[in-house]
């Protein structure tokens, strides 16, 4: 066999472009460059699901949030008109936090107008509680669920600060605005100062001799302008895109990997600067990793599609089918529990009926 050592024009292997002193260092790459593509291949499964979602049910989705809206404020309104007794009065209450909460959890809803209705309900339990001398238990836990949701944050709430809320229920708006002050000041270290962290190690890399001659090599390959082929040109032209981009977010990984991937010399890296570079790559594979954790648990209307459909183990197709044949019985179902619930005593019948189940 013939071995033929490498040249500027002769491409080699990924794994022989990058040698590095620290054995860490070739892995973490890796590894960090795979965290990258998952989290893309992620972003774009969930727009696809997302597209073929609202081309299928949007326009339905969302005249069954308005019917379960309207239904909602309803059950409000009688909620205030003290026709019902105590116990029908908890009972309405519960449903009314439990829809509204998985209202503002869909993904098309317009957390809006579901504030201001659990900000009215929070008002009216508030004094609902004040008129008694010692409010219940299920009225302080139903309080506790509205004012969570309200603050958007689970930390427990203790029951003097409930109990002085209910001494002063007019106090609620300026209550809600300085815990949303205090819960901010405590909330933990942001995206912003995770990803400067790892991109001001790679910053401080990327000047280092052997990191700008390396990009500078790379450029000059990279550069579209040098390509006499159209077809060749044009994926320099994005290759060089990528380049640049990943220079302006400092991102060590990137640049590394489209050196490993396309350059035509190797590179060979000393001690100190393998070890820098390992730094960083650990400090961008943790961010790349809670990115990756924050999109998952994210509540775009994209990730809510994509958890709501890609754990099935059915085809996309059918499972809009059969979701727009569900929306279809939900809405006559809601039309007719509108038109009969403007009724009180209908709407009593309905709470004993649920009790009785």
């Amino acid at each position: 066999m013939i071995m033929i050592e490498p040249t500027e024009t002769s491409p080699l292997p990924d794994e022989n472009r990058l040698h590095f002193c620290d054995a860490d260092a070739p892995i973490l790459l890796k590894q960090v460059s795979q965290l990258r593509q998952h989290q893309l291949q992620l972003e774009q499964q969930a727009g696809e699901y997302h597209q073929a979602y609202l081309s299928a049910l949007g326009g339905a989705e969302r005249e069954l949030i308005d019917l379960k809206l309207k239904q909602l404020k309803q059950w409000l309104d009688h909620l205030a008109s003290n026709a019902l007794d105590f116990a029908q009065h908890q009972q309405l209450a519960q449903w009314v936090i439990n829809d509204a909460l998985a209202l503002r959890a869909h993904g098309l809803a317009d957390p809006q107008p579901i504030t201001k209705l659990l900000h009215e309900l929070t008002q009216h339990l508030l004094f609902n509680a004040n008129q008694l001398s010692i409010p219940s238990h299920d009225m302080l836990v139903q309080l506790r669920q509205v004012l969570t949701a309200l603050l958007e944050h689970a930390s427990p709430l203790a029951t003097d600060d409930l109990l002085n809320l209910i001494d002063s229920p007019e106090q609620l708006t300026f209550w809600l605005a300085q815990r949303r002050i205090e819960l901010e000041k405590t909330k933990p270290e942001s995206k912003q100062a995770e990803d400067g962290c790892w991109q001001g190690l790679a910053k401080s890399i990327l000047r280092d001799k052997p990191l700008q001659k390396l990009y500078k090599r790379l450029a000059h390959q990279l550069h579209p302008d040098k390509e006499q082929d159209a077809a060749r040109k044009a994926q320099k032209q994005v290759l060089m895109q990528q380049l640049l981009r990943a220079k302006k977010r400092h991102d060590l990984s990137a640049i590394l990997s489209l050196y490993q991937q396309h350059a035509k010399q190797s590179v060979r890296f000393d001690l100190n600067t393998s070890q820098a570079i390992t730094q960083a790559l650990e400090q961008q594979g943790i961010a790349y990793s809670q990115d990756y954790r924050r999109t998952l648990e994210s509540s775009t209307s994209k990730m809510w599609a994509w958890r709501r459909f890609s754990q099935v183990d059915q085809p996309l197709t059918n499972q809009l089918q059969q979701a727009k044949a569900n929306i279809q019985q939900e809405k006559v179902r809601l039309t007719q529990a509108l038109a009969q619930g403007s009724q009180v005593e209908n709407l009593k019948l309905a709470l004993q009926q649920q009790t009785s189940r």
